[in-house]
């Protein structure tokens, strides 16, 4: 996936600052409101800051959007908890752990937004 790979970057080449601006958004998404935790969340999952990855992204948000939204609106658990994770394996510099846990976390919001779906 797409993001897992961005997770990587973000881990091998973001500066101090821009790593700790993850932590914000791991923070609004644990108390922010419904809006501030989907802006947040979408900030957090274009952490590489390489312009043709965000592009990327961009160009599926549609799909992005429903997974984001459902999580989101319907509190999938250890959403904030997974983010949290990810932002400490990117803090440590730790690229290949990034990359598992951000494509791990995309395969539960998959797997959640497909569960909430069938209802």
């Amino acid at each position: 996936m797409l993001e897992g790979y961005s997770a990587r970057c973000a881990a091998n080449f973001l500066k101090e600052n821009e790593i700790e601006k993850l932590y914000e958004y791991v923070k609004i998404g644990r108390k922010g409101t419904k809006e501030e935790i989907m802006s947040a969340n979408e900030s957090f999952h274009k952490a590489s800051n390489n312009p043709v990855m965000i592009d990327i992204i961009d160009r599926m948000q549609a799909i992005i959007y429903l997974f984001r939204k459902t999580v989101v609106i319907y509190n999938r658990p250890h959403l904030i908890d997974e983010h949290e994770e990810i932002y400490k394996a990117i803090k440590a510099r730790d690229g290949e752990k990034a990359e598992i846990l951000m494509k791990k976390h995309l395969e539960t919001d998959l797997n959640f937004y497909l569960h909430v779906m069938s209802k």
